[in-house]
């Protein structure tokens, strides 16, 4: 007997058709910018007087923290929605699909197409001379300080290579 709870102890999802004004809810909240994690990183380098722009539109994939004078570019990706292979585990199921349990295959396309979106994007800001950093939501959030020092090294060793 279950007592609706998955292993990880998060209420388990019910199967069937959900009202589509809670889904609608549910998934305003999903942040596309200012998300936990970008925050928790921002608040770090601001601690250690790193000076950067968020948001840069004019720049390709709209990092979300620029250093235009370094040419530097950090991206803070969910780990959901860019296809961390650690996200499954972490979530108590055996595969992506698991996760998705209605339009499987039209998830699993759109996780596919955000990793092929952000390999374009990389390439793009790498031959136009960029530092691209990728840095996945649960690793930013576990060690903020961590995810910190990671950017000021790799700013400070691309400093003098260019």
């Amino acid at each position: 007997m279950t007592n609706g709870l998955t292993p990880t102890g998060r209420p388990q999802r019910r199967l069937g058709k959900r009202d589509p004004a809670v889904t609608s809810k549910m998934m305003s909240k999903i942040r596309s910018k200012d998300s936990k994690a970008e925050l928790a990183l921002r608040r770090a380098l601001h601690a250690k007087r790193m000076r950067y722009r968020i948001h840069a539109k004019d720049v390709p994939g709209c990092p979300d923290i620029v250093v235009r004078s370094r040419k530097l570019a950090v991206f803070v990706d969910g780990d959901l929605w860019h296809g961390n292979p650690d996200e499954v585990r972490r979530r108590g199921r055996d595969s992506l699909e698991d996760l998705f349990p209605t339009r499987t295959e039209w998830w699993i396309a759109k996780i596919e197409r955000n990793k092929e979106r952000d390999r374009e994007v990389n390439g793009q800001l790498k031959s136009m001379g960029w530092t691209v950093i990728r840095l996945w939501e649960h690793d930013v959030l576990s060690d903020p300080e961590a995810a910190a020092n990671l950017v000021i090294e790799i700013d400070s060793q691309t400093r003098f290579d260019k």
